[in-house]
């Protein structure tokens, strides 16, 4: 990943002011040739750019950009995106992680599964709020207290993410 960062495909994506912005025909070249190289790095880097960048870029405050995004940007970083969970897959309207608002943040509780990124070092993690039943998106560092992460075993395609 750290070669990656050299090539500053990040930067070509996101829009500005962090970003080049050149837009989606860029993205897709991007994808394909990392797809030429190895389909495990694009994935890695569709779960870092494409769906927890991208997120954040929709839904992060400018304070949140400011703290994550230029790690992010180098890969020093690395993302992931939380939404498929064990009984409903993708299916966002069936979240059945929970966040919870508790005194001086939130608490989260669940579990998801088939996570690409998950072995980096945040997580853009969906759940549904306990109290007003939305749809809500949390930054978590994945060394926080509580998170636990296991390696799903001869995971023969895509052992990168």
């Amino acid at each position: 990943m750290k070669k990656l960062s050299e090539l500053e495909i990040v930067k070509a994506i996101l829009k500005k002011p962090w970003g080049e912005d050149k837009g989606i025909f860029t993205n897709a070249i991007v994808g394909m040739e990392l797809a030429r190289c190895d389909a495990g790095v694009l994935t890695a880097v569709v779960a870092h750019l494409n769906l927890a960048m991208y997120t954040m870029e929709l839904y992060a405050s400018d304070e949140q950009k400011a703290k994550y995004y230029p790690k992010m940007m180098s890969f020093e970083t690395l993302a992931g995106w939380g939404l498929t969970e064990r009984d409903v897959g993708s299916d966002a309207s069936s979240l059945q992680t929970l966040v919870t608002p508790s005194q001086g943040g939130f608490v989260l509780n669940g579990n998801k599964r088939w996570i690409g990124n998950s072995n980096g070092h945040i997580m853009t993690v969906w759940a549904r709020n306990s109290e007003t039943k939305k749809i809500q998106c949390f930054i978590v560092p994945l060394d926080s207290k509580g998170v636990s992460i296991k390696i799903i075993k001869n995971k023969l395609p895509l052992r990168i993410v």
